[in-house]
């Protein structure tokens, strides 16, 4: 049995401690087990992106580095916020400790539009190498070869590779298996990472002191949930596309907030989806597409990070969007992020304009409330059907979804991913959501949103105020508590 060390309840029953993460559904494949093995026997399938060992006879018996690194059956939240900063949020909190929070923008033009929002995360780390800071950033860039397109992550280490690594990424990616390269050579990193991969990665350090001394500085972005790998080929396959002749396919094409479209050689970019705004386009694509993982994770905004960053979903008391001109939502968290926030604005890479805490929670508890109501009951439901959860020691409360039938979108999740499984099934509820009908439902539904916003935009401000809470005591007091 390979058992955790981190003092938390997870154990491996499994030897090829892999295997079991992944028949578990615990894997969030993150890719940080490929550069942890000791032996070199792991690597990532191309089509699922899940982990596998190729020699398990050279597995060592007993070894639990990979455990040790991996996110997927256990996160000390505590631990870390303890660590990290010396105190803890509230258990509701979807912001964690934070120092600041702002909206930015890239100074530079360019930079700025060609982003999926301010192009805040290039510019920075632009920043950092313009001044030395880093030699290199771990990133999620794109490839189109004869096989088609693909993501792929790399270390960026000029600014014209960063530049070719903007804008978002939604699907699964093993993003982290470039941690090797930074353990081989020596320098100073930064990494972009979504908050499972932030878990990773601060575990990885503890057992890593070449990771610890190197890797300098963490951006988390938010998010709610990824999606699959097939998604994209479903997408293509929907519409008429040959995969083959995609040599780009962009979830932010056109002016904020954008919407899918694929590049196809030799022709102008193709609108994916007959949905009339992105915001539609992915919450269609997450009823099919997202990883069951997703629905075990209760960190939305990289709590563990250095900054965190995302979209300006931000909506003002008259329930409209504030900011649809090309911006980023940053929280910084560190000294080390509030410091390389200043800097690069005293140098003039990046413009910064500091918003209240509040309209920050107000705006993004609307949109973690997927994971507020979900993720208690799933974890909850994955328990009394003697399958395995995470643990993350923080309390995972009731949620906000308090009625009888309390474990509904526990329940919805789990059927959806299991039809989920069937091509055809996917194929079909993309069609529907695709009608005439769905759409002008969408349309109705944004009118709605905003309105309910506006309505409960008081309720919501006092609510909050309670999540600005913290434990401030001592990790000694709150332990003889």
């Amino acid at each position: 049995m390979a058992k955790s060390t981190d003092g938390l309840r997870y154990t491996a029953e499994n030897p090829h401690v892999i295997n079991e993460i992944v028949d578990t559904g615990l894997c969030v494949r993150c890719g940080a087990c490929e550069p942890a093995c000791p032996v070199d026997i792991i690597r990532f399938d191309a089509r699922t992106a899940y982990p596998y060992i190729t020699e398990e006879e050279s597995c060592i018996q007993a070894c639990t580095r990979c455990l040790k690194v991996c996110p997927g059956g256990e996160v000390d939240f505590n631990k870390l916020d303890d660590e990290m900063f010396g105190r803890r949020p509230h258990p509701q909190s979807i912001t964690g400790i934070v120092r600041g929070s702002y909206v930015s923008f890239s100074t530079n033009d360019e930079v700025r539009y060609k982003g999926a929002s301010g192009g805040f995360v290039t510019e920075i780390l632009t920043y950092m190498l313009d001044n030395k800071l880093i030699d290199g950033a771990l990133v999620l860039t794109t490839t189109a070869d004869e096989n088609g397109w693909r993501e792929h992550a790399m270390i960026a280490r000029t600014v014209e590779e960063l530049r070719r690594a903007q804008k978002s990424k939604y699907l699964v990616v093993p993003a982290l298996t470039p941690l090797a390269e930074m353990e081989k050579i020596e320098g100073t990193y930064a990494v972009v990472a979504l908050p499972c991969y932030v878990h990773a990665i601060r575990k990885y350090q503890k057992v890593s002191p070449k990771l610890r001394k190197r890797l300098k500085y963490v951006i988390g972005l938010y998010c709610n949930v990824a999606l699959e790998p097939n998604a994209y080929t479903d997408l293509c396959e929907l519409k008429g596309i040959d995969f083959k002749d995609v040599t780009g396919l962009d979830f932010r094409f056109g002016d904020w907030p954008g919407g899918i479209h694929a590049a196809i050689k030799g022709g102008e970019p193709v609108k994916v989806l007959k949905h009339e705004e992105m915001k539609d386009e992915f919450n269609t694509m997450k009823l099919f597409y997202t990883p069951t993982r997703c629905n075990m994770c209760i960190d939305f905004s990289a709590e563990h990070a250095d900054i965190s960053v995302g979209d300006p979903w931000l909506r003002g008391p008259d329930g409209e969007y504030i900011y649809t001109d090309g911006r980023t939502t940053v929280l910084t968290r560190t000294d080390d992020g509030v410091k390389i926030v200043d800097d690069a604005v005293r140098d003039g890479y990046i413009k910064l304009e500091p918003i209240p805490i509040e309209t920050y929670m107000v705006n993004f508890e609307k949109a973690a409330r997927y994971k507020r109501d979900l993720v208690p009951y799933n974890i909850r439901l994955r328990r009394k059907l003697g399958l395995k959860a995470p643990e993350y020691s923080r309390p995972i409360t009731q949620g906000l979804n308090m009625g009888l039938m309390k474990y509904k979108k526990a329940v919805k999740a789990n059927i959806l991913h299991l039809l989920s499984r069937y091509k055809w099934i996917r194929k079909l509820g993309l069609r529907l959501a695709q009608t005439p009908p769905i759409i002008l439902y969408f349309r109705w539904n944004r009118g709605r949103k905003a309105r309910k916003f506006a309505q409960g935009y008081p309720a919501a401000l006092e609510f909050v105020a309670r999540l600005r809470q913290t434990d401030d005591r001592p990790a000694a007091e709150r332990k003889a508590s």
